[in-house]
């Protein structure tokens, strides 16, 4: 039986956990990638295209995996092993359901 390619969902879980272990990065990449409020309502200030246009959507796919890593190593401080992901996809940063990419 061949070994199967992991999932895109499965790819993103396992950079989480990676960057779980490395905190002052995950709080830098919360801080650059802030929840859509304010007057950047509904698009990632952290995310720009050339020119400094913003379109990418809050929360983009960075906060989502600094948001997973910091609840991965909560987690795991607390000695707790809550499931990461559901059969819809990762969870976002909001705590809704993001598909994967």
């Amino acid at each position: 039986m061949p070994n199967r390619a992991p999932t895109a969902a499965e790819q993103f879980e396992s950079l989480a956990r990676a960057l779980a272990d490395m905190p002052v990065l995950t709080r830098r990449l919360l801080a650059e990638h802030p929840a859509s409020d304010g007057p950047n309502q509904g698009h990632c200030p952290g995310c720009t295209t050339p020119g400094s246009r913003r379109t990418v959507g809050a929360p983009c796919s960075i906060r989502a995996l600094a948001m997973l890593a910091q609840r991965l190593r909560s987690d795991r401080a607390s000695g707790g092993a809550r499931p990461v992901q559901g059969s819809s996809g990762r969870i976002g940063a909001s705590g809704s359901r993001l598909s994967p990419t």
